[in-house]
């Protein structure tokens, strides 16, 4: 390889040259690996998290379905006001449609 003095530029110089580039491409690929790593493990903290909160969410609309289903079962007639009551004291922060029952204005089949 000649550079500007005419003469050639020595093997050494070429070694000193590619070593910082070398080092500066091995750098930025476990640089890469290291922040590829990191995501996967907050995906995965994310996704747990995600489940949990899940679960939690479902458990929370069993138990109101079924104080619900018990309320109706334990009833001979329930009144739109006295559901809207019950599903107020329950005071659920979920987004359960629990005021708009179909028929809860209508007397039960018990």
């Amino acid at each position: 390889m000649a550079w500007h003095g005419g003469g050639k530029l020595p093997a050494a110089s070429l070694v000193i040259l590619l070593i910082p580039l070398g080092l500066t491409f091995y750098a930025a690929s476990v640089s890469s690996r290291a922040a590829r790593d990191n995501s996967e493990i907050q995906f995965d903290v994310l996704t747990i998290e995600s489940k949990r909160a899940l679960v939690s969410r479902i458990s929370s609309y069993d138990d109101a379905l079924l104080g619900g289903v018990a309320y109706f079962q334990g009833s001979n007639r329930i009144l739109r006001d006295e559901w809207r009551r019950y599903t107020e004291i329950l005071d659920l922060q979920l987004p359960l449609p629990t005021g708009s029952v179909p028929n809860a204005g209508r007397q039960s089949g018990h």
